[in-house]
């Protein structure tokens, strides 16, 4: 089945309809269908294909982890659409005629557009690393986060049926990676988990909570001086840090390194993202020594006009930030428009230009470093930055009432009746104001 639009006729008049095809309902991918639909260009149609009904809000995901409602991170796409001539499509793209300009879903439908923009993420890579996709856990999306959750619950639940020594290594949890994500979650956890012990009335001594991070210091990408501020902040919660140290296996009951081995139930990775399959199995893309998408001015592929890449996959400097993501989205919507209005001279398009991104990292409780324009500080201040942060991008995209309602929302979602959960759950993601295709993969 090929699914495209056919042109409009008044009369004697053929109106061309200009149809925009975006794959991926990320940070990217949702900015340019908002900012294409906002700018009422005449005769467009703008469809989102996308395997989620919800945009996954990466920044407050780990709070889901410790328990804390999803309602955060998890934005349904019928809020952010509300309103807007945007057509969602459910389904997952997994090949892309670049010369055709046609992609085809699992479902067995190929969908065509006069502009293509893809903005498929990354995903996670384990590096063969023995026993470690199987045993290990990860927070890179809803359904993981809530998993890992459960499970660091269960081993506080069924802590009174162990021995002492067996309950030191189900509480031993062990984090692989220590940039921003591995680090915003083991300050989080320290606190979490120490809550835990006093509810379950255990010894507090016996929880252990350790990163590991193959570079000399924690947050290798920021400032030797935003590194300095978050190894005084773990150490002061408690938790230990094992720099220059690579996993080698992960066992049902051991985390081997190369020169140690410890005795650990939970190892979380927070380390290692390559560029998604989608990309890497085309052979029609240019890969640069990244392993990212060589693109041009526009956010083009090498000899590919009117396709786009943006996001983790394009090689732009600071690419696999959600605040580029964001960008290149808002970029590509402004490259279509000057296309679709007739600026038929490049000279007229607007070119990309990298922007350095602002970095602030919550490290527990009211404590946060931040690190803008080359200037450091750390506290209570800049963990009001990131919250006020995370409002302003709520607020760019969903109804301000809404938005501000998911941000006040701090409630402990295993606090909430079961059903009531289920129910809250399926209203969050469904909504009538959005015309919604849904694609039914074939047998």
């Amino acid at each position: 089945m090929i699914f495209e639009l056919p042109v409009i006729i008044a009369g004697m008049q053929i109106k061309t309809i200009h149809e925009v095809l975006i794959i991926g309902g990320g940070f990217a991918g949702v900015q340019c269908a908002r900012d294409l639909a906002k700018r009422k260009i005449p005769n467009i149609h703008i469809r989102l294909l996308t395997n989620k009904s919800y945009l996954e809000y990466y920044p407050a995901i780990y709070q889901v982890v410790l328990g804390k409602s999803p309602l955060q991170s998890c934005l349904p796409l019928a809020q952010i659409f509300r309103g807007l001539n945007v057509e969602i499509v459910y389904d997952t793209a997994i090949n892309v005629d670049l010369e055709k300009k046609e992609v085809q879903g699992l479902s067995g439908t190929r969908y065509r557009g006069d502009y293509i923009v893809i903005t498929l993420g990354s995903q996670t890579t384990y590096f063969n690393i023995e026993g470690l996709e199987k045993l290990s856990f990860n927070f890179q999306s809803i359904n993981q986060a809530i998993r890992l959750r459960d499970h660091i619950d269960a081993m506080f639940v069924d802590a009174h049926t162990m021995e002492q020594d067996e309950l030191l290594v189900a509480l031993h949890f062990v984090i692989v990676g220590g940039g921003p994500s591995g680090v915003e979650l083991a300050g989080e956890l320290s606190e979490h988990t120490r809550t835990l012990a006093r509810k379950y009335k255990i010894e507090e001594s016996m929880v252990t909570i350790d990163i590991i991070e193959g570079n000399p210091r924690v947050l290798p990408r920021l400032s030797q001086k935003s590194s300095h501020l978050a190894r005084k902040r773990l150490n002061s919660l408690e938790v230990n840090l094992l720099n220059n140290r690579y996993l080698v296996k992960k066992g049902v009951w051991s985390v081997i390194l190369k020169d140690m081995e410890l005795g650990a139930k939970t190892v979380v990775w927070a380390a290692g993202i390559l560029t998604n399959e989608f990309y890497t199995k085309n052979k029609q893309f240019l890969f640069s020594s990244q392993n990212k998408i060589c693109v041009d001015d526009f956010l083009q592929p090498q000899s590919f006009s009117d396709i786009f890449v943006g996001g983790d996959a394009a090689d732009t400097k600071y690419s696999g930030l959600a605040q580029t993501a964001i960008a290149d989205g808002a970029f590509i919507a402004r490259v279509i428009e000057a296309k679709i209005r007739n600026l038929q001279s490049s000279d007229k398009w607007p070119r990309y230009k990298t922007k350095t991104p602002a970095h602030v990292i919550p490290i527990g409780a009211n404590w946060a470093i931040a690190e803008i324009a080359g200037f450091v500080f750390s506290g209570r201040l800049a963990w009001w930055l990131r919250k006020l942060a995370d409002l302003r991008y709520y607020i760019s995209i969903l109804p301000f009432m809404y938005a501000f309602h998911i941000w006040l929302d701090r409630s402990d979602w295993r606090d909430q009746n079961p059903v009531c959960r289920t129910i809250a759950h399926q209203t969050l993601m469904s909504g009538p104001d959005n015309k919604v295709v849904e694609i039914t993969p074939e047998p």
